[in-house]
């Protein structure tokens, strides 16, 4: 998990390294020193300029780390609003995808459906005692 993490610093530092002068000094210069000390020496990444950062081969948590650079620190407050609507939006439906997959109602009653049979045999209330007695009929009667 912490190499990862180191990974990930060199990933965002080549990011850091292609991006335009304007939107690198929105962000805080403490934030580009923590990734800069904690960056892997052995892991290396080399960002291609012809492709765009979606089509960059970096790991999710990178992704993940970048998106939060663009919300804090890049986005103007109508592009923040803009995007927390989307991330709220995403969280909905996978919620909701997740509730249907996952859904304790139908769980309930497919469980209410197979138990059925076991609920009559089940649902015996008469006494010990009246139980033993009528066996005892029962091998009488044979």
């Amino acid at each position: 998990m912490e190499q990862e993490f180191y990974e990930v610093a060199v990933e965002i530092n080549s990011i850091f390294d292609n991006m335009s002068i304007e939107v690198l000094n929105k962000i805080p210069l403490k934030v580009r020193d923590f990734f800069k000390n904690n960056a892997s020496t052995t892991y290396s990444f080399t960002y291609d300029k012809t492709k765009s950062l979606n089509e960059q081969n970096i790991k999710d948590k990178t992704r993940g780390i970048i998106a939060i650079l663009y919300r804090d620190y890049i986005c103007d407050e109508i592009e923040k609003k803009e995007y927390n609507d989307m991330y709220t939006e995403y969280l909905n439906k996978k919620e909701e995808e997740k509730r249907i997959l996952y859904n304790p109602d139908d769980i309930f009653k497919k469980a209410n459906v197979e138990n059925t049979n076991y609920l009559e045999v089940i649902d015996n209330k008469t006494s010990l005692i009246k139980r033993i007695f009528n066996k005892i009929l029962k091998f009488f009667r044979k």
